[in-house]
């Protein structure tokens, strides 16, 4: 399957050269979210699929096995009987729902949300599950509170809490959406990135899901999936930690004065998520887990910003460096994540 994935990735750089009909690009879209649905549910070659495998069979068995989960994966589990391909067929159908709605809301272009998408986000989204459909709701969620449907909107960016307790952080950063980005709002910001950045550190910490992530990297190690590799899979991930962090800034410094209303909002909550995780990326404790899923998260923000103004932009003079970076920064990945798997090629191989 991940060779699957490659020719996926593969095609979407080749997308962003190419001009389509209206029927080839409904074609291609309509083909992407088969492809993604099916890498969704046979993902052997991510971290996450034997863990996943034991915990929703676990899960079935005793709904009481693994508190750190919450309850709707639970009684998902049970409604597939404890079947790992069930479980994640429904899930990541769930998300492609969410990505069509998402992209109506915001009036995407579709064709290149999806490529931009699967260059930026596809491959962290196949290694998890909880938390991409914790995203889509709640970005769902902050897409209806830009069209003004305020009750709708907070139901949804709230409910993404009950999907992954994590999305605590999303629904935190969101009072930065009504802070224009400019010198008059510098004194809220060193107010609250350092109180939130602390903030998110006690509660995540403290909870369940800490003690979830720290029970998939237990799993890991205990099946020698870090065997005799540590300093180069630490380099290699904060190589890509850096590069994100440069997409991002290259964002909000590139589109802050949009006049699209939602790329404005966007922008702004894109600069509170990159704000406090670097905020946590320099503090002198182990914050690894917590910015890594901020910086996620606004990769999936980053998203949304390009496809709506950055349009075959990327192969203009002008913007070499940022291909170039892309390019990189896709390599790099990969490289980790073929890296993450020596111990078990098997994964690389494996097909349904």
């Amino acid at each position: 399957m991940y060779f699957i994935y490659l020719i996926v990735l593969f095609f979407a750089f080749l997308t962003l050269f190419l001009d389509f009909t209206r029927s080839s690009n409904r074609f291609f879209v309509l083909f992407w979210f088969g492809v993604f649905i099916a890498l969704g549910t046979w993902g052997y070659f991510t971290d996450d699929y034997e863990p996943y495998e034991e915990v929703v069979a676990t899960a079935y068995l005793n709904p009481f096995a693994y508190v750190s989960i919450e309850p709707l994966w639970v009684w998902l589990a049970n409604c597939v009987h404890g079947d790992i391909d069930d479980f994640r067929f429904i899930a990541f159908s769930f998300i492609a729902i969410l990505f069509i709605l998402i992209a109506k809301s915001a009036k995407l272009n579709t064709k290149y949300f999806v490529v931009y998408y699967t260059l930026f986000c596809l491959q962290a989204h196949l290694c998890w599950i909880r938390q991409p459909l914790a995203m889509s709701v709640c970005v769902w969620g902050l897409l209806l509170l830009c069209k003004k449907r305020f009750l709708f909107g907070l139901v949804c960016v709230f409910s993404s809490l009950f999907i992954h307790k994590s999305a605590i952080i999303f629904v935190a950063l969101l009072p930065f959406c009504i802070m224009p980005v400019n010198k008059k709002n510098v004194l809220l910001y060193l107010i609250l990135i350092p109180f939130l950045s602390i903030l998110f550190y006690a509660v995540l910490n403290s909870t369940s899901t800490y003690s979830s992530i720290l029970y998939l990297q237990w799993y890991a190690e205990k099946e020698g999936e870090f065997d005799n590799r540590h300093i180069i899979f630490q380099f290699i991930a904060l190589f890509s930690v850096l590069c994100q962090f440069l997409f991002l800034i290259y964002t909000i410094y590139r589109f802050y004065d949009n006049n699209d209303r939602y790329v404005v909002i966007l922008i702004r909550y894109l600069l509170g998520i990159v704000f406090v995780s670097f905020f946590l990326f320099l503090l002198p404790l182990d914050t690894n887990v917590i910015y890594n899923r901020l910086l996620a998260f606004g990769m999936f923000i980053m998203t949304l910003i390009w496809s709506k103004t950055m349009q075959r932009s990327l192969i203009k003079r002008r913007y070499i460096w940022g291909l170039l970076l892309l390019l990189l920064f896709v390599s790099v990945r990969e490289i980790g994540m073929v890296g993450n798997n020596y111990t078990r090629i098997e994964r690389l191989i494996r097909l349904p």
